[in-house]
């Protein structure tokens, strides 16, 4: 979508003023690949003091103008709204609206992430400028109506016209393939409309921090061309691919030339220079004229906000580029791979609460069964949070903040035992987390998530720790910032530490707020601050904008001791996607966005994986003696250690020293090698009907986390069975044919890993979501009630490789397989 405006042009001539609104709109547009020009529509409003004399029949020419060049396009308006009575008495005197047309043109776009900016980039060092006229000729460069001309104070001259609409939709459809066929070609495009090419360029360079260089034809008048108002756009092209997009443009009859350079310089030595002729008609540093540039901007600053603020923003003598930073082992993660959207998670909200949908839609592809929770159903007997695991409280305006940010909403739950006894039950369970993003921030300060609060007899606040109060700035900051991912026991940053990354920031009142410098002293020392806003130099900031909310030490978030609760002001949920980043330079966008991570819950191995189902405690006993955790590793996945140095416990289950490896890469391998064998040895069925994994989750089990494998039931297993069944390991007793299908290739797929005698690197399998794709084949046409049949080799096989596919280990199974192996034939010998 796109909107042009002409309203000068439209004083001078209306027609012209209407055609050139049209054109504005579609410039604006042709930066993104949509699917046709004859897919757009367009909505058009006037704004016209239609009833006095002469200025109906100037809105009609305007109108006549305006229909026969959507007509020679082939787009069409679909809507729109006039408003004719623009003019008012005052004093006697009647005061006439200047007659105004806004198009807003729409239509489908085909990859929202092939979208060209107007951000420089200089490629490789130096890329070109090539100027492309849009519905006129190269050597028409008219000032009429133009931003120079009112400077001047000489509007009578000619106006900017599209002359040639035919030839504009040429020129749209050619940049429109160079952008969806040809990707990289058309690196950074601008319009030129307000001011003129100089201005499109300087738009350009600000934007991209690069030095231009700009070369006007040596047969036109320097001021005519740098300053009038004719449609086109201006593109960055890399150097090896001008000839051919110039080629492009000329065979479509459309004119195009190259105006110039770009290169990269660092941002205290980038320049602009003008040329004319071989002569330096102008040159300057980017930084000076960026300031020149923001002068007015910051006057009117200093009148909307603290000024303080603004003369901080001001001071900034360079800007630079954020130097964005993560680790692509650690986010190369897609929707694919998360598996079964297994944890329960209740996202709750209130009246005035508007980020749920971005929410629900990061946590969903986060792996989650994300469940929409009212504050109402909060209130209501029958609910409660017992089979949830997470809660998350979205950002928002719960009641329009009248009372204070989340105030109304902490008072619904606060002032209601029921939600309360709720809320309490909830936290007091080691298994939840929370998440509380801008309004839930706010909320869980209030409510005394973080920080603790004290109330009297009445449940009257009477002070807290921790509270966020009303921006430095003194308004409502929506921007997108940087930040810093420190240490911290977070779940939700587990193995983050050290990334920058950029987020939405978008509140009024975020300014982190405490009791006392001892809270604040304790936060710190506990490394209870999991995100900070950063500057320049990737370091913590109090400086306006980079710190928007003037919080201390750059605090953007806060977590609790164990790691299990988080609240932050900033975003993520509208920055999880590569696409909603407004600017992301000079790295490889991966499908999904580092930011993505925090959202990873699963991908904490005792959190997420290691789990102990009711149904399940009769196996504990034989787990704890076969599987086996290296000491160093504990620390790591968050493990408590028996004082005695005896073993380590976590969520119910025991992990026995064995050995102390180098590393945490050695012990992460270790434990593929602990699990991975004793799930091969799983044979004690002889009583037990439908016996399962310690790491499978019983289907008939509400508070789901993990969805392994289960097909079939044991009532009997030879100790020697795979030397019987060579061919594929396992019988499957009377199934039907597709369903010995099913398992065979269940176990072809397993087997990959046991086909090689060298490490197998579970951190690039794809089994478990290969496997998955069977699981509707075999519930279909699995036997009710199964048949007496051999239990399944695959079938316990999953939990190994879910385990190692968790924490990316390096394990060789065909060692491990091959010594089981002769345990069972030595087995088997001594009891023949």
């Amino acid at each position: 979508m796109a909107i042009g405006e002409q309203p000068v042009q439209m004083l001078l001539n209306p027609e012209c003023g209407a055609r050139m609104t049209v054109a504005e709109s579609l410039t604006n547009l042709v930066f993104a690949p949509i699917t046709d020009l004859k897919d757009v529509k367009c909505s058009a409003n006037w704004m016209w003091a239609a009833k006095f004399s002469g200025e109906d029949y100037k809105m009609l020419t305007a109108c006549k103008a305006m229909c026969q060049m959507m007509s020679s396009l082939g787009i069409a308006v679909d809507g729109g709204k006039d408003s004719l009575s623009m003019a008012a008495d005052v004093a006697g005197d009647i005061v006439k609206a200047p007659g105004t047309l806004v198009v807003t043109s729409y239509a489908p776009c085909a990859d929202i992430g092939n979208v060209v900016t107007p951000v420089l980039k200089a490629p490789t060092g130096q890329g070109t400028l090539i100027y492309v006229r849009f519905g006129s000729s190269l050597e028409k460069n008219r000032l009429g109506g133009s931003v120079l001309s009112q400077c001047f104070e000489n509007l009578e001259q000619d106006s900017a016209d599209v002359e040639d609409p035919d030839q504009f939709g040429r020129a749209f459809q050619v940049t429109q393939q160079l952008i969806s066929e040809e990707s990289g070609t058309a690196l950074a495009g601008h319009d030129i409309s307000d001011g003129g090419l100089v201005t499109c360029l300087l738009e350009m360079a600000f934007a991209g921090n690069c030095s231009v260089v700009v070369l006007l034809p040596s047969g036109s008048d320097p001021f005519e061309v740098l300053f009038a108002e004719e449609t086109g756009v201006v593109l960055e092209v890399p150097s090896c691919k001008v000839d051919n997009l110039l080629r492009r443009y000329h065979a479509s009859n459309v004119p195009a030339e190259k105006v110039g350079y770009t290169w990269e310089d660092k941002a205290s030595e980038a320049t602009i220079e003008i040329v004319f002729r071989d002569v330096c008609l102008l040159k300057g540093s980017l930084t000076t004229w960026r300031r020149e540039w923001e002068e007015t901007g910051y006057r009117i600053e200093r009148m909307q906000c603290n000024p303080a603020c603004a003369d901080e923003e001001l001071s900034r003598q360079y800007l630079y580029s954020p130097e964005y930073k993560w680790d692509s082992t650690t986010c190369s993660v897609t929707p694919t791979l998360f598996g079964e959207k297994s944890i329960k998670v209740a996202m709750i909200r209130e009246e005035g609460i508007n980020g749920d949908r971005e929410m629900g839609a990061a946590l969903h592809l986060s792996g989650f069964q994300v469940w929409d929770v009212t504050m109402q159903d909060m209130l209501d007997s029958d609910f409660d949070l017992e089979s949830f695991q997470g809660v998350v409280f979205p950002g928002g305006f719960s009641y329009g903040d009248v009372l204070g940010a989340s105030k109304g909403w902490a008072a619904s739950i606060t002032f209601n035992a029921k939600a309360k006894t709720c809320l309490q039950r909830f936290i007091s369970r080691p298994d939840t987390f929370v998440l509380g993003v801008c309004n839930g921030c706010q909320l869980m300060a209030t409510v005394g998530l973080i920080g603790e609060r004290e109330c009297d007899q009445h449940g009257r606040l009477q002070s807290q720790e921790v509270s966020l109060e009303r921006n430095t700035s003194g308004r409502f900051e929506s921007r997108f910032s940087t930040v810093r991912i420190e240490q911290s026991p977070s779940i939700f940053f587990k193995d983050m530490a050290g990334f920058v990354l950029g987020v939405w920031v978008a509140h009024g009142e975020g300014r982190f707020n405490f009791s006392n410098d001892e809270v604040l002293d304790k936060l710190e020392r506990h490394h209870l601050i999991p995100i900070r806003y950063v500057g320049e130099r990737s370091e913590p900031t109090m400086l306006y904008p980079f710190n928007p909310n003037g919080s201390p030490h750059g605090i953007a978030g806060i977590c609790s001791p164990d790691g299990r609760r988080l609240a932050l002001m900033p975003h993520p949920e509208r920055c999880f996607l590569p696409w909603q980043w407004p600017h992301w330079r000079d790295v490889e966008k991966p499908r999904v966005d580092p930011v993505k991570c925090m959202n990873y819950v699963p991908s904490s191995i005792c959190s997420g994986v290691i789990k102990v189902y009711g149904v399940e405690r009769c196996h504990v006993d034989e787990f704890f003696g076969r599987y086996q955790c290296c000491w160093s590793c504990a620390a790591q996945l968050d493990i408590n250690i028996d004082a005695e140095g005896r073993f380590a416990e976590k969520n119910g289950f025991r992990f026995y020293h064995r050995g102390c490896p180098d590393n945490v890469k050695d012990a992460v391998d270790a434990l593929g090698e602990s699990y991975t064998p004793w799930c091969m040895q799983w044979m004690d069925a002889n009583d037990r009907d439908n016996c399962e994994s310690p790491l499978f989750q019983h289907r008939c089990y509400k508070t789901c986390e993990i969805v392994l494998l289960d097909f079939g039931a044991s009532r009997s297993f030879p100790f020697c069975f795979v030397d019987h069944i060579p061919d594929v390991g396992f019988l499957t007793g009377y199934e039907s044919k597709v369903m010995e299908e099913a398992h065979t290739n269940a176990v072809m797929i397993l087997g990959e890993a046991f086909g090689s005698d060298r490490v197998f690197d579970f951190s690039t399998q794809h089994t478990t979501k290969r496997i998955n794709r069977l699981v509707p084949v075999m519930l279909e046409h699995r036997l009710r009630p199964p048949p007496d049949e051999v239990y399944s080799l695959h079938r316990k096989m999953a939990g190994a490789f879910l385990l190692c596919a968790k924490m990316k280990a390096m394990v060789n199974c065909f060692e491990l397989f091959a010594n089981i192996k002769a345990t069972r034939q030595l087995a088997a010998a001594k009891e023949a």
